[in-house]
C-alpha cells in the first residue's frame, strides 16, 4: 500500500506493518502505517510547509533525519519503530512513470496532428491506479537517463553529416549529369523565376504574349480627357509652324522649325493611342526642351552685333525673327504647363486610388 509522510513524500509499505511507526529517509519524521481506505478515496495531502523556511533550515532538518535513520538502525531494542530503507520507500513506479511521460511528450505533440485533443493520462493517476491494481512496479534501469528526443536527433545528425574518406573518393569520381537539377540546402529556399515585367511598350512588337489583364486600365473619363487635352497641343503645335507659311521664300530654319512641329506631333500622337500621365510627363519633357531652344534662339538674335551673320538663314528676318522665336517659345511652355498639369493631377489619382486598394487587401 502507498501513503503519504507528515511532509507530503509518498512512501510504500506492505500490508503486514499496518499500524508500525516508520520514519521517513527523506525527510525523517515518524509516521505510522495507515489502514486500507475505501476504494475510491483519496488520501488527503498533509498541511502545506512554511514558506519562510530558510535553505539552511531545510539542510539541517536533512542532516537530522540522516541521523536519526543511523541511529534507529543502530538501536535494535527497539521493536515498535521499524525504518525502511529509501529502496523500500519511494515509489518506483511514479519516478518510472514521470520519466517516460517526460521523454514521450515532445514526440507525441510532434506526431499528434493539429486540432485533436490529448487524451492521455497523468502518470499520479496512473500510478494509483496500478496500486489499486496490486502490480508491482518494474525496477528503475541502471546507468544514466536516456538524452531527450531533441538531443537525439541533433547527435545523430553530426554523426551522419561528418564525411568520410570514401565520400570524398565518390565525390571525385562521380560526374554531374548535365540537365541535373541543383539541390540548396533546407536553410536556402529554391530559386522561383519570377515572370516577366509588361511594360506598356511592348504592345507595339510583342502582342501575343502580353496578358491583357495584366495591362494598366484607367476610367474612361480619365482617358477622354486625356484626348482632349492632346487635341488642345496638337492645336498649339500647329500654331507653332504658322512662321512656315507666313514666310516668302525658303530658308534652312523652315526645315528645322517643320522638323520640330512634327515631332512634337508624333510624341502627341502616341499620348493619344497610349493615354497615360506618364505619357503625358513626356510630353512635358519635350515641349520644355523645344522652349528652352527657343528661348536660347530668341535671347541671341536679339542681343547679335549687325555685322554678325544669324545662322539658318535668318539675316532676311532679322528685324522680326527675335519676336517670333520669342513668340513660339511661349506657345511651347504653354504646351508643356498644359500637359504637366493634367498629367501632375492624373498620377495623384491613381495614387489614391492604389492606396485605398491596399488599405482595402489589408483590412
Amino acid at each position: 500500500m502507498r501513503f503519504l509522510c507528515p511532509s507530503g513524500h509518498r512512501l510504500k509499505a506492505a500490508s503486514w506493518m499496518i499500524g508500525a511507526e516508520v520514519r521517513c529517509p527523506r525527510c525523517g519524521q515518524a509516521t505510522v502505517v495507515p489502514r486500507r481506505t475505501a476504494a475510491g478515496t483519496r488520501e488527503r495531502p498533509p498541511a502545506p510547509r512554511d514558506r519562510r523556511e530558510s535553505s539552511e533550515s531545510i539542510h539541517a532538518s536533512e542532516l537530522e533525519a540522516a541521523s536519526a535513520v543511523s541511529s534507529s538502525t543502530s538501536d535494535a531494542g527497539d521493536p515498535g519503530t521499524v525504518v525502511l530503507s529509501v529502496d523500500d520507500l519511494i515509489d518506483r513506479s511514479v519516478v518510472e512513470d514521470s520519466e517516460s511521460s517526460a521523454q514521450q511528450a515532445p514526440e507525441q505533440k510532434a506526431a499528434a496532428p493539429k486540432g485533436t485533443a490529448s487524451t492521455d493520462v497523468p502518470p499520479k493517476s496512473r500510478a494509483e491506479s496500478a496500486g489499486k491494481n496490486g502490480s508491482t512496479p518494474p525496477p528503475l534501469p541502471k546507468g544514466p537517463p536516456p538524452l531527450p528526443a531533441r538531443e537525439r536527433e541533433s547527435a545523430s545528425g553530426t554523426e551522419a553529416s561528418e564525411p568520410t574518406s570514401e565520400d570524398a573518393a565518390s565525390l571525385e569520381t562521380d560526374e554531374v549529369p548535365a540537365d541535373a537539377e541543383p539541390v540548396g540546402t533546407p536553410d536556402e529556399p529554391h530559386h522561383v523565376e519570377r515572370p516577366r515585367k509588361l511594360w506598356r511598350w511592348g504592345a507595339l512588337w510583342d502582342l501575343e504574349q502580353i496578358d491583357p489583364e495584366a495591362l494598366p486600365r484607367h476610367d474612361a473619363g480619365a482617358v477622354r480627357n486625356a484626348r482632349l487635352v492632346a487635341g488642345l497641343v496638337a492645336a498649339i503645335v500647329l500654331a507653332t509652324s504658322l512662321p512656315i507659311w507666313w514666310a516668302g521664300e525658303w530658308a534652312p530654319w523652315m526645315f528645322a522649325l517643320g522638323a520640330l512641329v512634327w515631332i512634337e506631333l508624333a510624341v502627341v500622337m502616341m499620348g493619344v493611342v497610349f493615354p497615360d500621365w506618364s505619357m503625358m510627363l513626356r510630353q512635358l519633357y519635350v515641349f520644355g526642351i523645344a522652349a528652352a531652344g527657343l528661348g536660347a534662339l530668341a535671347a541671341f538674335v536679339q542681343f547679335a552685333p549687325v555685322e554678325r551673320a544669324l545662322p539658318l538663314g535668318l539675316d532676311a528676318y532679322r528685324a522680326s525673327a527675335g519676336r517670333v522665336a520669342a513668340t513660339l517659345m511661349l506657345l511651347q511652355l504653354l504646351a508643356a504647363v498644359v500637359c504637366g498639369w493634367y498629367a501632375g493631377g492624373w498620377k495623384r489619382r491613381d495614387m489614391l486610388r492604389l492606396r485605398k486598394t491596399r488599405l482595402r487587401k489589408r483590412r
